[in-house]
């Protein structure tokens, strides 16, 4: 069963994160568009992966984690060309495959049986006893 969302036909907020952007510039403008566009993408490939991560944790932290979530990884190929010294040898090619992440952010619920779909779980915890980890208390 493949699965695949058109993200053409819905009004979202796309954020390439590059290795140059800032995190609170990134943050700005999705908090901006955020209310009017009820959805957002971040997209990072490369080096970029783990702020693009970065980003869609610290917005979801910002609605206190009421998004609903689907996160789909893929490879992106990469050639670069390299130009020889001596101009009697070949140019060099490398081929590379950077990793690339797309985290899709919703305030309206999402179909749940998409690949990659995140739940909401809401922990409800009175005796200050943290569920994952038994031996440790909540803070």
């Amino acid at each position: 069963m493949k699965h695949s969302i058109d993200i053409n036909q819905y009004m979202l907020s796309r954020n390439v994160v590059r290795g140059g952007s800032r995190i609170r510039n990134l943050l700005t403008h999705a908090l901006n568009e955020f209310p009017d566009a009820k959805s957002v993408v971040w997209t990072g490939f490369g080096q970029p992966v783990g702020k693009a991560v970065t980003c869609a944790e610290l917005m979801k932290r910002e609605y206190q984690n009421k998004l609903y979530q689907i996160t789909k990884l893929c490879y992106k190929r990469v050639e670069e060309y390299w130009d020889p010294v001596n101009p009697e040898l070949d140019q060099l090619v490398v081929k590379k495959n950077l990793p690339m992440i797309h985290v899709y952010l919703s305030l309206e619920p999402l179909e749940n049986e998409e690949l990659g779909y995140g739940l909401i779980i809401y922990v409800i915890n009175n005796n200050n006893n943290n569920p994952l980890f038994p031996n440790r208390r909540l803070q």
